[in-house]
């Protein structure tokens, strides 16, 4: 008797770990963000009230993405920080971008 106890008690406690246990990438997906917006390998995560959110990376990250043929590199602390709300993120920390500008004047223009 005593073990069906220990394993009821067991059992109930792997369920509301499980339950609570979400990560970064699900807060992102919750608030309609993909979960590809943070690098793999989110360390930990701090969710607290009013939606301000503090992740920890295993160390910065620097990457290149290519888009429309522009170049970008972004580049995570290893904090980032924000405030999190469902289609937005403001106050956006530890994340930056640098963008390469290619200017292009149409064929025939001599102003803008």
């Amino acid at each position: 008797m005593a073990i069906q106890h220990l394993l009821l008690i067991v059992f109930m406690v792997s369920i509301l770990q499980a339950a609570t246990s979400d990560t970064a990438y699900h807060l992102l997906a919750k608030n309609n963000f993909l979960r590809a917006l943070l690098p793999l390998g989110v360390k930990s995560y701090v969710n607290h009230d009013g939606g301000a959110v503090e992740v920890t990376l295993p160390a910065s990250c620097d990457f290149n993405v290519t888009v429309a043929g522009g170049s970008h590199k972004i580049r995570f602390d290893s904090i980032v920080s924000g405030v999190i709300r469902p289609g937005s993120i403001t106050q956006l920390g530890g994340v930056r971008i640098q963008v390469e500008w290619v200017s292009r004047i149409p064929h025939g223009s001599t102003h803008w």
